[in-house]
This record gives structure tokens, C-alpha cells and sequence, in this order.
């Protein structure tokens, strides 16, 4: 049986439909979690009724401790052998468990996943959906992760076997990229892993979302601190390098929001300068734009802030999932 956990804070505007679209599935044998994870608004009795009417429903209520620990606790309560997740403002296709188990099966998988469509007011966008099927070994699907080709960080588009879980180092404190620091770890912990690439979960792009109302400064400091993470557990691996280029783009975008943000700690912002006159020394492996970045942060930050203030007015903000 699969295990489908539904963390939710305060979704009243969008659970139902995630709820609907969930239990419309062709697989069948699935049980749904819910993680009431502090909600003050409506989103608490929406569960409840859900949970009422649908056997395969569990709804629990619990204090306030971010969707990482709601998705913990979930899955700690899962009776399930394989566990998907799902965000409470996204939906699925009918046949996204069907697709997963089946995937996950044929080729003797630990870790199945699959493509999503981005959907932008009313309109839904397919990200590949090629239909291609990839199997990979830890090592190739780590390297894809690490640099952000072939599928998404997210720990929703997969199905995994719950035993892998009952392994995960914890971790807390971290609000933004969870999803890459989880997906890493039980990456690292799997002999195979199969990737299909057919749109099957809807991501909706909403300015709510944790992605986007956390501010620039605590969202860089979070994919910094993963990204060091990530660096020190590749040491002496094959994905050593594009962990190490991951860490350095991190930590060139976490000075910018230090230059762009004047309540920045003063040695907070000078370590991180200490960090990029070290990468100063590896700038071959830097792309211009960020050759360029590197310079200014360096010579003359006063442009690129005010480059930036001027670029930030005119450019089209993207709601992708986070990469």
C-alpha cells in the first residue's frame, strides 16, 4: 500500500481540490495522511470532513512546526510500504500513483519519480513530458540533483520505500531547499532510481507559498547551508565538483541579498566575502554572468546594487519550484 502525506497550513482556498484529485487516482491501494500543521484558518474542519466521509483518510492536528516536521510526522504514522508526498495547493493526474508504483516495480527501484506541469492562473504548462524513461544508479541521479537537470528537487513528483526513511539523518532549522537536502540523503541511500518523464503532478504557482514569502536573506542562508551540506557529504565522491559548484553559486547569491538587504549583520556579510575571495581563485569554473557578479561584489557592489534595483522594476518574477 502506498502512503500519500498531505501537510497542510492554513490551504483552506486550495486542499479540497488537492483532496479530490488525490482520491480520484486509478491505483487504488492508498491511504491518505493529513497533517494539520497549526492552521488557524478553515483548513482544520475541511480535513475533518474529509476524514469523516473517506476511510482511507487519517486527519491529525498538531502544534506549529514546519512542513518538514508535519511530513516527519507523517511519515512516522504512514502504514503504507512506499510513501508519496504531496503539497496542499498542488494536485494530481489520475493515474500519477499508478504511474510511480508501476515504474518503481518493473525496474526494481528504490526511488521512482516523475515530471509536473506548471499551472499559472488556470493555465498548465508540461515540463518535458517526453514520455522517456531513465535509470539510474545513485551516482548519475545525484549528479542530476545537484545540478538541477532532468527532474525537479521537490519531495513531491516521487514515490519512495518507506524504509529509506526510517534511516534519514535529521535535520531542522531549515525553511527553504529541505526538499534537496532530504532527496540527497535518500538518494545516497539508493541502489536505483527510475525518472519518467510524463507530466503527472500539477504544480500551482502561488505567492503564499513558504518559496515565496520567506524573505531573500533567511532563503539564501537556507540554500547555503544545504549547499555546504551537500558539499562536505560529496567529498571524494564523483559529485564532488558539482557540489562544490552548487556551494559557490549559493554563496554568490547570499552576498547579493546581503548587498540588497541594509540590516545584514556586518560579520555575517564579511565571512561571506571571505568565501568568495577563495572562490576568486577557482573563477574558471564560474559562468560569465557570474565572473562578472564576483567582480562587482568585489570592486564596486555600489553598481551592482543599483543595476539590480533597476533590473528587479522591469523583470517578469518567476514562481518556478524551487531549484
Amino acid at each position: 500500500m502506498i502512503s500519500v502525506i498531505v501537510p497542510v497550513y492554513n490551504k483552506e482556498k486550495y486542499i479540497a481540490r488537492c483532496l479530490d484529485s488525490i482520491l480520484n487516482q486509478t491505483y487504488s491501494e492508498f491511504e491518505i495522511i493529513l497533517i494539520d500543521d497549526g492552521s488557524w484558518d478553515n483548513s482544520p474542519r475541511i480535513l475533518d470532513s474529509y476524514g469523516q466521509k473517506e476511510k482511507k483518510i487519517q486527519v491529525f492536528h498538531i502544534k506549529n512546526g514546519g512542513v518538514m516536521h508535519a511530513r516527519n510526522f507523517g511519515a512516522q504514522h504512514a502504514q503504507g510500504e512506499y510513501l508519496t508526498f504531496v503539497d496542499a495547493d498542488d494536485t494530481l493526474e489520475p493515474d500519477y500513483l499508478e504511474l510511480l508504483y508501476t515504474a518503481l516495480c518493473f525496474n526494481k527501484a528504490d526511488i521512482s519519480q516523475c515530471s509536473y506541469s506548471n499551472v499559472t492562473l488556470g493555465e498548465k504548462k508540461p515540463v518535458g513530458n517526453t514520455g522517456a524513461v531513465y535509470i539510474q544508479d545513485r551516482t548519475e541521479a545525484i549528479s542530476c540533483l545537484l545540478s538541477g537537470k532532468l527532474f525537479a528537487p521537490g519531495l513531491w513528483g516521487k514515490l519512495y520505500k518507506k524504509a529509506h526513511f526510517d534511516q534519514l539523518e535529521p535535520y531542522s532549522g531549515i525553511q527553504i531547499n529541505e526538499d534537496y537536502l532530504i532527496n540527497f540523503l535518500l538518494f545516497q541511500d539508493a541502489d536505483k532510481i527510475v525518472f519518467t518523464d510524463s507530466s503527472k503532478y500539477n504544480y500551482f504557482e502561488n505567492e503564499d507559498s513558504i518559496t515565496h514569502t520567506i524573505s531573500s536573506v533567511d532563503s539564501c542562508r537556507d540554500i547555503s547551508k544545504v549547499a555546504g551540506i551537500l558539499f562536505a557529504k560529496s567529498k571524494g565522491k564523483p559529485y564532488e565538483q558539482a557540489a562544490r559548484q552548487r556551494l559557490d553559486k549559493a554563496n554568490l547569491e547570499l552576498y547579493s541579498a546581503f548587498l540588497l538587504n541594509k540590516n545584514v549583520n556586518k560579520q555575517e556579510k564579511k565571512n561571506c566575502m571571505r568565501e568568495l575571495k577563495l572562490l576568486a581563485k577557482r573563477k574558471k569554473q564560474l559562468s560569465g554572468n557570474d565572473k562578472i557578479k564576483l567582480f562587482l561584489f568585489r570592486y564596486c557592489p555600489f553598481i551592482y546594487t543599483w543595476g539590480y534595483s533597476w533590473f528587479d522594476k522591469v523583470r517578469v518574477k518567476k514562481l518556478d519550484p524551487e531549484f
